[in-house]
């Protein structure tokens, strides 16, 4: 915000991303330089990154850059997409010219226009000058246009491949009136060449509706928007392979790939059929930071089941369910382990929790004992979620307790922990008495989404 916001201060507030977009792109830059081992940019990609393409995955988005007449409209626009978005933009831009001559740019903009005003362009052209590309022609609709594309990667030849661009809507297949922008698309191409050795990438921008990239070479995988860095989601062929290259794929790019599978399958781009084979790619998954990512494609990808599936049906993904976070109870167990990284705290009760949810006799059995037992032993924090959840179905007389700790609950947290699991006794006359709790004067206004937005997902909840 020192840099720019008073040293070097955004036009008009059209500009707003200038300010806001950099300050989040650096302060995760900075505790990545000073912290590594934090690994912040796997929340970023994990929650901010989600954010900004959920929504600009919708036609009610808006650009980055939007035309402000009065600066009292500013306030419409302090979103994940000015934030989340520019900083998505930001990191592309970061990782197609190198990380020496995006500093070098921005020293040499800061300098130009400081104690003064400035604008998208100017910092295009002064990135573009520090690594010897014409930036603003690549760059200009990424601020300038609403949305974002998904690509379509396909193998056209033994040593190429055709990319196809269109728009992404949520919503399903864009339509002509909503097709029309031709990004230019900075892409990292990495394969595994055919014969062995090490791994190549081509750098190319992609500004076309449909182009050809050459390889070196046949390759046994190809992988298209390495590390995700390109703010856009990619389909690949079946015959790329991109599932190969899974084992030796850094996490971030673990993380990008559930995420594009999620986002494809929700818009019809990518058959339901095909989404659900990705549950058993990632079947050896331990890493925590991509285990959310891939809790996030399984509970969408069971929100896709019909309301009340066939009795096989359910069983036949309960069981997948299990399989897919198999690998992470193994090495991780479901009890919290002392001295154990955060990380693997913080994801084991979202485990938990959809290992209950898919009915597994193991993890209901662990938060029963949990719950029975805590009084004695306080529930670790991480793994409340879950057995509040698990007891309120299974244990008699749960509902009415966490009615009663709501109540003397101090901790917000806590709070909402207790009403969220109200919603979860499938049970119509409770859910309705879940809801109407929620509605009096025992809950707070900004808590009633606890039990309203959960409830809408609940079987017992739809009209």
């Amino acid at each position: 915000h020192q840099w720019f916001g008073n040293l070097v201060t955004m036009d008009w507030w059209r500009e707003l991303w200038l300010n806001e977009a950099f300050a989040t792109w650096v302060e995760y830059w900075a505790i990545d330089t000073l912290y590594p081992e934090m690994k912040v940019w796997t929340r970023f990609i994990g929650a901010d990154a989600v954010s900004a393409f959920d929504l600009d995955a919708m036609l009610s988005s808006h650009p980055i850059e939007v035309d402000i007449n009065r600066a009292e409209e500013v306030d419409a626009i302090f979103d994940a997409i000015s934030y989340c978005k520019g900083c998505c933009v930001l990191r592309m831009v970061v990782d197609f010219i190198g990380i020496d001559a995006f500093q070098k740019g921005v020293a040499a903009y800061l300098k130009e226009f400081a104690l003064g005003n400035a604008t998208t362009v100017d910092l295009w052209r002064h990135l573009g000058a520090a690594s010897g590309r014409d930036l603003p022609p690549i760059l200009s609709n990424w601020t300038g246009e609403q949305g974002y594309p998904w690509v379509r990667a396909t193998l056209s030849g033994e040593a190429e491949i055709t990319l196809e661009q269109h728009r992404f809507l949520s919503s399903g297949v864009a339509p002509a009136e909503h097709d029309k922008t031709v990004w230019p698309i900075p892409l990292l191409i990495e394969y595994q060449p055919a014969g062995g050795g090490a791994l190549k990438t081509v750098t190319t921008v992609f500004d076309q509706r449909i182009a050809t990239v050459a390889l070196d070479g046949p390759a046994t995988w190809v992988r298209v928007n390495k590390e995700g860095s390109t703010f856009c989601r990619v389909l690949h062929a079946p015959e790329l392979h991109v599932e190969k290259a899974l084992p030796g794929m850094s996490v971030i790019d673990r993380m990008t790939l559930a995420a594009d599978v999620r986002a494809l399958a929700v818009a019809g781009v990518m058959p339901a059929t095909t989404a659900f084979g990705w549950l058993n790619v990632f079947a050896s998954e331990t890493d925590p930071c991509v285990l959310k990512s891939v809790i996030l494609l399984e509970s969408t990808l069971k929100r896709l089941l019909p309301a009340a599936p066939r009795a096989e049906v359910k069983a036949a993904f309960n069981a997948r369910v299990a399989k897919t976070y198999a690998a992470f109870v193994a090495q991780h167990t479901l009890a919290a382990q002392p001295g154990e990284d955060a990380l693997v705290s913080e994801v084991r009760g979202s485990v938990l929790a959809r290992l209950v949810r898919a009915g597994d006799a193991e993890a209901k059995a662990v938060c029963v004992n949990l719950w029975n037992a805590r009084e004695e032993t306080p529930i670790a924090p991480d793994l409340r979620g879950a057995v509040y959840m698990c007891a309120v179905e299974h244990v008699d007389g749960a509902y009415a307790t966490l009615k009663a700790m709501h109540a003397a609950a101090k901790d917000p947290n806590e709070s909402v922990r207790c009403l969220r699991a109200l919603r979860d006794k499938d049970d119509a006359a409770l859910l309705a008495d879940a809801i109407a709790y929620c509605t009096s004067d025992a809950v707070r206004a900004q808590d009633r989404w606890a039990v309203l937005a959960y409830a809408s997902h609940h079987p017992s909840g739809e009209p």
